[in-house]
């Protein structure tokens, strides 16, 4: 059975033993691809965001963040989850870690205003105005 996919994947599909192969490796590849970026993009229960905040919000920072790197299991490139334990990581005054947080969520989605807005507030911290300055204008 010859079959073309929506991007002008060409492949053909047929059944051995009860089960349905595909003879092309660039169609197998996108289709692996297309498959993880749906587990990728699932969305974390709202519930679970709020529990997170609150114990920031209450002053339990290190307990949001063992429940954020529970959640980063299941989604690992997720950057608010990463902006969030960055938040977190500064509160106890680890900003080294939450440099690396907010840094790695900006490598997943490299226009996400607030993880370039808390590493201005970083650096600002930190003493250091030029890389504060240069965080809030990409903000």
């Amino acid at each position: 059975m010859a079959n073309k996919l929506k991007f002008g994947l060409s492949f053909n599909l047929h059944k051995h033993n009860g089960v349905w192969l595909i003879n092309s490796k660039k169609v197998l590849n996108w289709v692996i691809k297309w498959i993880i970026n749906l587990m990728n993009n699932k969305e974390i229960p709202l519930e679970k965001i709020d529990s997170i905040i609150s114990l920031y919000s209450i002053g339990k920072a290190k307990k949001a963040i063992d429940e954020i790197n529970l959640l980063l299991n299941d989604f690992p490139k997720n950057p608010m989850l990463l902006n969030i334990q960055g938040a977190c990581y500064a509160s106890l005054y680890k900003f080294d870690s939450a440099i690396e947080s907010y840094n790695a969520a900006l490598k997943i989605k490299p226009d996400y205003a607030d993880s370039y807005y808390n590493l201005g507030n970083i650096y600002r911290t930190l003493n250091q105005p030029k890389k504060s300055i240069l965080n809030y204008e990409r903000a």
